[in-house]
Formats: C-alpha cells, structure tokens, sequence
C-alpha cells in the first residue's frame, strides 16, 4: 500500500510540476532545508521536516509523509500527501505545517533560511542544509 501511494505522490508531482510558474527569485531559494520553526515554536531537533524548494515547487518529508506543492509568484499552492498514520503528536505537527505553508508566501530572510509569511505573520522557518547547483 505505500508503495502504491509513494508511487501516486512521485506521478503526481511529475505531472503538476511541469504546470508551475517558478517564481521570480526560485533561483536564490532553491535547495534542501531543514524546518526549524512552525508557528512561532521551535521544532525539537529529535522531530526532522525536510523541506525542498525546486523551480516551481515545494516538497518535502516529515513528520510522518511525503509532501508536495506548486510555488506559483512565491505564493506556495494547495498541498498533495501520502496518508501514512503516525502518533497522534506527529500528526498534529504535521496538520499545523499543512495548515502553516498553503497560501504562505516564501521568502529569503538571509543567513542561508528562508520564511513562510501568511497574513505578515512568519508562520514557518527553515534552514538551508543544502544548495542547489543553480543558487
């Protein structure tokens, strides 16, 4: 079962990405970050969220799935996931960072981090732990 939806997640994604308008600046924010913040808390280092930022798209992993969405004009789009099961702890982090990154704005505030800002509130703040070729 999560090969089959592993599988649907990686056609999906193949098949939006190719929908998406990178946006103006993807260039200086593509690469793999580490979320170290969600809604003002700092995200305990024993829990890790990856987070990717491509030419036009925003995937990641953790806390419990594999996720995925269109970056149209820095504006971060609806979200698609696997549907694995996790604790009930790992799920409601997982719903606030759902809830935190659709409709957010992405943005670089230096230092190698960038924010997700929704309403002009930071709503999420990751970490670069690695570049991309094209930065």
């Amino acid at each position: 079962m999560r090969i089959l939806l592993t599988l649907s997640l990686v056609i999906a994604v193949t098949l939006l990405g190719g929908c998406a308008n990178a946006p103006s600046q993807s260039n200086k924010l593509e690469g793999g970050y580490r979320l170290t913040s969600l809604q003002n808390n700092d995200i305990p280092q024993n829990i890790v969220i990856l987070i990717r930022v491509g030419e036009g798209t925003l995937s990641g992993k953790g806390p419990v799935n594999q996720w995925s969405a269109q970056i149209q004009d820095g504006q971060v789009g609806g979200m698609i996931s696997t549907r694995m099961a996790g604790s009930p702890a790992l799920m409601q982090i997982e719903a606030q960072l759902f809830d935190a990154l659709i409709e957010s704005r992405i943005k670089s505030n230096g230092n190698e981090r960038i924010i997700f800002v929704k309403k002009k509130q930071t709503v999420a703040e990751a970490l670069l732990i690695e570049p991309s070729a094209n930065r």
